[in-house]
């Protein structure tokens, strides 16, 4: 994730900076991408003590709620803060609505929600675009720096203990660093 983050960092676009917030929020969810695409504006909160942004988040499987903290990164490649700052200045420069009080829900990445697409097709076609194996991508330029795996998908992106994780390439390879 870092990898492709600092790839998509040097592109300096409206979908680079979307992307990035993507990845590093699917990250902080366990790599689960349902859970990201579900989330909202109205469960996130910020927390001054903790210097924490919190969300409750539905999940998939359990149809329970579980609450994911947002926390800076430990590098500027992995911070969910930075990117969640760059995210809002691209939508500020584009003159998007953020929050539509009209809604019940508004959605933050309501455009995978939207789809015909799955959310965890939808999020590993963001990260196939930087494997080898895509020369016709616009962003091929930046695969070799980023250096996938050739089936990389965007699925079993686990935090470890070190916040450190992995794309994966294959089912055995989940744990690979």
């Amino acid at each position: 994730v870092r990898a492709v983050n600092r790839a998509l960092a040097k592109m300096n676009t409206w979908e680079a900076a979307r992307r990035k917030f993507v990845l590093t929020t699917m990250w902080r969810c366990a790599g689960r991408s349902a859970e990201t695409a579900s989330m909202c504006w109205e469960y996130l909160v910020y927390d001054s003590h903790y210097g924490i942004a919190f969300s409750e988040i539905p999940q998939e499987k359990t149809s329970k709620s579980k609450t994911v903290p947002f926390c800076a990164g430990a590098a500027r490649n992995d911070c969910w803060l930075l990117d969640l700052g760059d995210f809002l200045m691209w939508m500020g420069l584009r003159a998007e609505a953020i929050y539509d009080e009209s809604r019940v829900a508004t959605w933050i990445f309501g455009d995978i929600l939207e789809c015909t697409q799955s959310p965890g097709t939808h999020i590993s076609n963001l990260v196939k675009d930087f494997r080898a194996d895509s020369p016709q991508s616009e962003y091929h330029e930046y695969a070799a720096e980023v250096n996938l795996p050739e089936r990389a998908t965007a699925g079993a992106c686990l935090p470890d203990g070190t916040a450190c994780c992995t794309l994966k390439a294959t089912k055995a390879s989940c744990l690979d660093l």
